[in-house]
């Protein structure tokens, strides 16, 4: 490149004040977009998206409420809202407060492989955090509460 720079310069005398701030402006370019990529990557990337909270429909919360009155029958949920599970498909993570004498903010985390916004549910349920499956008799699989879409579930119900 130098070569060329000399060549440019030998050939035109005027072209000796322009030539020079082109080969500064060659020269930095590639450290400013090297700087620009690093800060561009973080809006790209899927943990960046914001989850999206959905209402459960009412086969749903019913569903589960068989589980919680399976270990309680005066315990149950009145609403569960749901986040899809970041890297399963066709698979949602249910959260939703169980009432009953003496809880107090105890959240279940279930999940599910059916749509959970259509009647009527016609899924599997699976418990997924301690309290689904202390009050619940939903079993367990190999969900884990530490998957994408499962906090998130959690934060929809706080």
């Amino acid at each position: 490149m130098a070569a060329a720079a000399v060549l440019l310069l030998a050939g035109c005398s005027s072209a000796v004040p322009v030539a020079a701030p082109v080969a500064e402006t060659v020269d930095v370019a590639p450290e400013a977009s090297e700087t620009a990529t690093p800060e561009a990557a973080p809006e790209a990337t899927p943990e960046a998206e914001v989850a999206e909270c959905i209402a459960v429909a009412q086969s749903t919360v019913n569903a589960i409420n068989v589980g919680v009155a399976g270990i309680e029958p005066a315990n149950n949920i009145t609403s569960a809202v749901a986040v899809r599970a970041g890297e399963r498909e066709n698979v949602w993570f249910v959260a939703a407060t169980i009432n009953g004498e003496g809880m107090t903010d105890v959240v279940g985390l279930w999940a599910t492989n059916d749509d959970i916004t259509v009647d009527p549910y016609s899924g599997s349920m699976f418990s997924v955090n301690g309290e689904a499956s202390a009050f619940s008799d939903w079993g367990t699989s190999d969900f884990s509460s530490s998957e994408a879409g499962a906090d998130e579930a959690l934060d929809c119900v706080s």
